[in-house]
């Protein structure tokens, strides 16, 4: 399953939220718009159903996209006028307030990560988080109750049961699913521009990511971005962690020695310069800063 990256969201308070203030128990992550016919369909069916919803386990978190439309009635009150008709947030308990561009751009990059045919997410979509974060199943389109409460009781189902549940006619597997890599989803974090989000998910995902052979590349791209920014302490402990995992990472001995060379530790510096130079004789630019 993906983990969710780091994200906010603005309550119906306007109090910035951390998605994360709602792991811990599975919830449902729904995108809803008020000039969404099914949305407000959807958003009521949760209404008049939701102590099934709460006895199963499940919350609802119900992120409105009005402030992003071009639409009249896209705004903040229209949003709270909607939910306080049918009586949402009075009646269920449940969270509600507004998704912003960044959060949007992040459920995108995990639903392209998922899915081989990458579309842009319609209206509404829901993405059913289980209790460590992480996305079970995602939603195009309204999603019943019942479909919910189904798949809720298999969130702790083994492998085969939720792939079988995962498609909509029987078969046999040619050959087993490849398994996500949060590898993968990191690197897309980073080339969005989303750097504190991929180094806090490569932070809660040091078991898995030990785990995988391309970890020292990730952690020195990490330095790469670190250091573009300017954060050259941050980027030298950062090729550090990648050397310790891959003493011959010729690359990032390289990179160390420039950021260690801007520190003016010049005999460090000379040091990872030589490194570079053993470990990847052809290449030309250790040798032109080793020189």
């Amino acid at each position: 399953r993906a983990p969710l990256p780091k994200m906010q969201y603005e309550s119906l308070q306007g109090k910035t939220t951390a998605l994360r203030t709602h792991f811990g128990k599975p919830f449902l992550l729904n995108l809803w718009a008020s000039w969404c016919a099914p949305c407000v369909a959807e958003l009521k069916e949760f209404t008049e159903r939701a102590k099934e919803l709460r006895k199963a386990g499940l919350g609802v978190v119900a992120l409105s996209l009005d402030t992003l439309g071009t639409e009249s009635s896209t705004a903040p009150a229209g949003t709270r006028a909607l939910l306080e008709k049918i009586a949402f947030t009075e009646v269920t308990n449940f969270a509600a307030g507004h998704a912003n561009t960044r959060l949007l751009d992040k459920l995108q990059i995990v639903n392209d990560r998922i899915f081989s045919l990458r579309l842009p997410l319609p209206v509404p979509t829901s993405f059913l988080v289980d209790s460590s974060g992480r996305v079970a199943a995602v939603y195009k389109g309204a999603v019943a109750v019942d479909r919910l409460l189904k798949d809720v009781g298999t969130l702790g189902a083994k492998l085969e049961t939720l792939r079988s549940a995962s498609l909509p006619f029987e078969g046999r597997w040619h050959r087993p699913p490849n398994p996500l890599r949060t590898y993968n989803l990191i690197m897309d974090l980073i080339k969005k521009n989303f750097l504190i989000e991929a180094k806090d998910l490569t932070e809660r995902s040091v078991g898995e990511l030990l785990r995988d052979t391309d970890y020292p590349q990730l952690l020195a791209r990490l330095g790469n971005e670190e250091y573009e920014r300017g954060l050259v302490d941050e980027s030298i402990t950062r090729y550090r962690e990648a050397l310790k995992l891959d003493p011959k990472l010729a690359s990032a001995h390289l990179n160390l020695a420039v950021a260690l060379w801007q520190k003016q530790e010049v005999s460090n510096a000379l040091e990872s310069y030589r490194a570079a130079v053993r470990y990847d004789p052809r290449s030309l630019k250790a040798h032109q800063e080793l020189a």
